[in-house]
């Protein structure tokens, strides 16, 4: 077991990083700045640091320096600086064991402190492997769903819910394991509250570790539980409790399952112990081809329905493989994260999105703009959002209608390319290089 110094100012990251390591049985403290940094390092012992070389407050090469002083072995990571020069210069003129640039295997990182430190003699006990195969239960029920077409007009499709007792208990474990954990342990555990936390960062922190593994979410104010399976930090997968979000109701709401062929696919599915979309191929209704784009378009509804809860608790299981039978799908987080905030109607993004406010480039993003695509106005309007302007500038200015035009600039804030500075703040980080 290592005590681990994570210094990193992205608090998304720096929390899967502890939360990650907590959970491979290491002792783990987050400090969001340099200066937070060195007074833990002035407070307790670490056996290996963790530090971000672009720092907002004091410069990385400051907190190197006194990290080997005090004979801590030191990892530097960076999203900024990202030549084979740099990552020389992080060891044989900063001391650093090993550079690791951003975005990174999370466990690889851990791998490598391992081996300086040792691993754990003894894991911290895990949730029930049933627990996290419950969720492959709630999209394989095949009982006829009600198509919308049969609603009456005005009426409102139930919310069911498949079974989670199994959920309950590991959210009930959760809770326990957290209240009966060391004070070091407590600092930052392996899950967290939606109150802090959204679920667009937590997506760009899984691609900056690229995590492998699972992001669960359960919103605060109903049953809702909603699992993202991640492979090198992008979505291949998703799954709901929600009965409505099930594919057989996704394939109704889109006008391809008409009520008469409802009985056929559930009866099909339930002699062969088929998937629903397995069933819809077999008898015709869909070709592979449609039926893989109509998962991708189911993945991304269930991941974009959480984006906007402000309540509720998330946990992550890291290197946990994804079930052989489920369909892989490849969705790039940030385009996720983009296409998501555009759906979002107009008078959600009013509230989100404060016209006085004025956006800068993000000094370290997650993505790189090339990465995402995006149409000719809608570059033009990122090329203004240089700081000078207002968002009600960027409205008046772009041929763009409102919506898609804070649509855009929420989506790029959430998806960390851009920020939001105090008036008259510069916001300037301490470089590590001496550049």
């Amino acid at each position: 077991m290592a005590a681990i110094l994570i210094v990193e100012d992205n608090a998304d990251l720096a929390q899967l990083l502890s939360s990650v390591g907590e959970m491979k049985g290491h002792l783990t403290r987050v400090a969001l700045s340099g200066t937070e940094g060195l007074v833990a390092l002035g407070q307790q012992r670490f056996d290996a640091a963790v530090v971000d070389l672009y720092l907002p407050d004091v410069e990385g090469r400051v907190v190197l320096e006194r990290l080997k002083a005090a004979k801590v072995p030191v990892f530097a990571m960076s999203g900024v600086y990202k030549s084979d020069t740099f990552a020389r210069q992080a060891v044989e003129e900063l001391g650093a064991v090993a550079f690791f640039q951003k975005p990174f295997p999370i466990l690889e990182l851990l791998r490598k402190i391992e081996e300086l430190t040792g691993a754990p003699k003894v894991r911290p006990p895990v949730p029930p492997e049933e627990a996290f195969d419950a969720i492959a239960e709630t999209v394989t029920i095949t009982e006829p769903p009600m198509p919308e077409s049969e609603l009456e007009e005005g009426q409102v499709l139930p919310v069911e819910l498949a079974p989670i007792d199994t959920w309950e208990r590991t959210w009930k474990a959760e809770s326990m394991r957290a209240r009966s954990a060391a004070p070091v342990r407590r600092q930052m555990l392996r899950s967290g509250s939606l109150k802090t936390n959204s679920v667009p960062h937590l997506l760009n922190a899984c691609y900056q570790a690229r995590l492998r593994g699972d992001l669960l979410v359960k919103h605060g104010a109903s049953a809702a539980i909603k699992v993202m399976s991640l492979e090198v930090g992008h979505a291949v997968y998703a799954a709901s409790n929600l009965a409505h979000e099930r594919f057989a109701r996704f394939c109704a709401r889109k006008g391809l399952l008409p009520s008469g062929d409802l009985e056929a696919v559930a009866q099909l599915a339930k002699e062969e112990g088929l998937k629903t979309g397995d069933a819809m191929v077999r008898l015709g209704i869909l070709d592979e081809v449609k039926r893989r784009q109509l998962l991708e378009d189911q993945v991304k509804e269930i991941i974009w329905s959480t984006f906007a809860w402000a309540e509720g608790e998330f946990a992550f299981a890291p290197d946990k493989p994804l079930k052989t039978d489920v369909v892989k799908i490849a969705v790039f987080p940030g385009q996720l994260i983009l296409e998501g905030c555009l759906r979002e109607p107009l008078i959600a993004l009013r509230s989100r999105v404060k016209l006085s406010m004025k956006l800068f480039p993000a000094a370290d993003p997650p993505y790189q703009l090339e990465e995402l695509k995006f149409s000719g106005e809608q570059a033009q309007v990122i090329a203004w959002a240089d700081g000078t302007k207002t968002i009600a500038d960027l409205v008046a200015l772009t041929d763009l209608d409102e919506r898609e035009t804070l649509g855009l600039l929420w989506g790029l804030m959430q998806a960390g390319l851009l920020e939001q500075r105090s008036e008259g703040s510069a916001r300037s980080r301490r470089v590590s290089f001496g550049l």
